[in-house]
């Protein structure tokens, strides 16, 4: 009976470190990369955007860093700022849906923002030792997405009779 317990308990405790590790990667943690533990939350202590512009801006910024971190060969830090990345991708979403845009308009933000998240998953994947594809092989598609978020940005800029700024 002891041992059941401490089994079960044994197994909670590792079941509860892969789900607060913020990584979707169904690669087991033995062929995981290790890396220096980090303060997740303390690395998340930013201002989130307030507007839909600033977040698809400040996401735009992101990839180049992302992009610059691949380029560099930086593994670590390019799994980190895809993981901020993906916070930033939920600021962009929750924006985007208070944009005074047509109903196609706000669909096609959102299939944008999806299309985003599965590639950064498929090249977390690639970070984990998994299939996966490299950020190089996803660039150009995640750029078309950045495109038409910032489609729908100029949009609502329209239809609210803000000036568009670049």
């Amino acid at each position: 009976m002891k041992r059941a317990i401490e089994f079960h308990f044994i197994c909670l405790l590792g079941m509860s470190m892969l789900w607060g590790s913020g990584c979707t990667s169904s690669t087991p943690a033995t062929e995981t990369k290790q890396t220096p533990s980090r303060n997740r939350a303390a690395d998340h202590a930013h201002e989130h955007p307030t507007t839909y512009a600033d977040a698809v801006a400040q996401l735009e910024s992101l990839i180049r860093n992302i992009n610059a971190a691949a380029a560099a060969n930086e593994e670590e830090k390019l799994h980190d700022l895809i993981h901020d990345a993906q916070h930033l991708l939920s600021d962009v979403s929750s924006l985007a849906a208070k944009e005074n845009l047509d109903e196609k308009q706000q669909a096609s933000l959102r299939q944008a923002i999806q299309s985003i998240q599965a590639d950064f998953g498929v090249v977390e994947e690639k970070l984990h030792g998994g299939e996966g594809k490299t950020f190089s092989e996803v660039a150009e598609k995640i750029e078309t997405a950045i495109k038409t978020l910032k489609k729908g940005v100029a949009s609502s800029k329209e239809k609210s009779g803000t000036p568009n700024q670049k």
